[in-house]
């Protein structure tokens, strides 16, 4: 777990205050997964879920992570490996200066990765799906 909580102050590091309240707990958390090098043993759950279409909405997992927190790792690190395979690491870090700079989280999304959060959402799942 040490790992994973140096990530989580990395992140905070890049970031700063305040943009390092601007980054959505599933980001934050799927991105100290990713960084930390943890593969995700909840793959299959997310992809079942998925499938059934019984996963939380991202905004539904920011709101209510303590609730969710099992397949909410599963999730964050998935979409975190999304954007990574999509995007690459480049614009993940990107991401976190446009965050940096006091940018919002959907306009440092769409800013840097050229997408909205319900669009992102939606390719993650299509990805998910194998589609």
């Amino acid at each position: 777990m040490v790992p994973h909580e140096f990530a989580h102050l990395l992140i905070n590091r890049i970031v700063g205050y305040p943009g390092v309240q601007e980054i959505p707990v599933w980001l934050h958390e799927g991105l100290a997964t990713y960084l930390a090098g943890q593969q995700n043993r909840g793959d299959q759950a997310v992809r079942d879920g998925a499938r059934r279409g019984t996963l939380p909405t991202l905004q539904q997992l920011d709101e209510s992570w303590a609730q969710q927190a099992q397949i909410g790792y599963a999730m964050s690190y998935s979409i975190v490996n999304y954007l990574s395979e999509k995007y690459g690491p480049e614009r993940m870090l990107s991401l976190l200066k446009a965050l940096a700079d006091g940018t919002k989280f959907d306009a440092a999304l769409q800013q840097v990765m050229g997408i909205d959060s319900p669009a992102l959402e939606q390719e993650w799942r299509e990805w998910l799906l194998g589609g």
